[in-house]
């Protein structure tokens, strides 16, 4: 039997409920948020005690987030590239600006922009922050910072509701259930728990990596050597998840970093937010698949398409470009190779180069398959029918 990797996107989310890009995006730059100034975190609303509305930075923040979507849509535009700016690739902007004054990505032209934007975001952005003029208590540079973590609360708050319901799941569940392929590796770019839920309400087990609690409720600490073991359907998280967090050891021991996953129902919810392993943004992403547990998670990936045949995707936007460039290395390793895009309509216009340039060579050697069909639509004999 064919080994398989089922390659899954936000898009299998849309149908339980979750936000899209742009929802998530408009929440950002407009909704009511608030700082928690004890523990640096933001909240939705507006914060519970009248004294500390005076002092939030969200307006500020946001109103430097909003000139830089302003800039981020001229050059897509530019670009002919038919999409807003998103809050993906307004993470990245400010990843590349903090790293550029860090000199940790030295670039010129980055430089460049980084003092076109100081001299906007000055007449464009509220001249008060915390009840004191930022310019002359906050750098160009704590307001990023601000901003990035402000992005990833957000897109914590809004991805980490349990009470929303996994749906059109029912054939990734039957398929992780059955024996009708060989070994399953789910790979999931989404920081939402759906999937694994999914499995658990059928009863379905996987390895995810993480040990089991020594009592419920307790964290699940982060193993590696649980995914040497092929007895049961993986689930890979390539960009983190919201039930995601990290310790940095104790005053007792030496620091080291445990990475664990806790239910978001329990005491350590409130910690995850602060603490969380999520991947976020653009281009910044394939730089940071070399640390951590993301690089456990990449070299996994890569164990997967080494031993794999066929590869299905749905919900993917192809917006991942180190991701993109080990699909099409994967693809053209072999000729027994096979990828299966599902509600390919979509997304057709984002395809890597290497694939897009030569669909039609590949369609005629059997070697891509197209489907309009999205996974809530199909059976899991379905996907065993395209995967074989």
């Amino acid at each position: 039997m064919q080994d398989a990797i089922l390659l899954f996107g936000s898009g299998i989310s849309l149908n339980s409920g979750m936000p899209t890009v742009d929802k998530l995006t408009c929440s950002l730059l407009h909704d009511e948020w608030y700082r928690d100034m004890d523990v640096d975190t933001y909240h939705p609303g507006k914060h519970p005690h009248l004294a500390y509305r005076e002092t939030n930075n969200v307006p500020v923040i946001q109103a430097v987030l909003k000139a830089l979507k302003h800039d981020w849509d001229n050059y897509l535009k530019k670009k002919e590239i038919p999409r807003p700016a998103n809050y993906e690739d307004l993470y990245y902007a400010c990843y590349a600006l903090v790293n550029e004054e860090d000199k940790v990505h030295p670039s010129p032209a980055m430089r460049c922009y980084r003092k076109h934007f100081e001299n906007a975001i000055i007449n464009t952005v509220p001249k008060r922050i915390e009840g004191e003029l930022w310019q002359e208590t906050f750098s160009t540079k704590d307001l990023i910072l601000c901003a990035m973590r402000f992005i990833k609360n957000v897109v914590w708050h809004k991805l980490s509701d349990n009470t929303v319901k996994p749906q059109g799941m029912d054939a990734i569940v039957d398929l992780a259930k059955s024996r009708d392929l060989g070994h399953i590796v789910i790979v999931t770019l989404n920081h939402d728990t759906l999937l694994e839920r999914a499995l658990t309400a059928a009863s379905v087990a996987y390895e995810d990596g993480f040990t089991e609690p020594a009592t419920a409720g307790d964290k699940r600490y982060f193993d590696r050597s649980r995914l040497d073991v092929r007895t049961l359907p993986q689930l890979l998280k390539l960009h983190g998840s919201v039930d995601w967090g990290f310790e940095n050891g104790s005053e007792e021991g030496p620091t080291v970093a445990r990475p664990y996953r806790a239910s978001l129902s329990s005491g350590d919810a409130f910690k995850l937010m602060f603490t969380s392993e999520m991947l976020v943004g653009t281009h910044n992403k394939d730089a940071e698949y070399g640390f951590g547990i993301y690089r456990e998670m990449d070299f996994r990936l890569h164990e997967a398409l080494s031993s794999a045949s066929r590869l299905l995707t749905c919900g993917y936007g192809w917006g991942d470009r180190g991701l993109n460039g080990r699909l099409v290395d994967w693809l053209y390793s072999s000729e027994d190779k096979r990828l299966v895009v599902l509600a390919e309509n979509e997304f057709m216009h984002r395809f890597d180069p290497g694939l897009r340039n030569h669909a039609e060579t590949l369609e005629r050697d059997g070697r891509l398959q197209r489907t309009p069909k999205y996974i809530c639509d199909m059976t899991a004999e379905d996907l065993v029918s395209l995967l074989q």
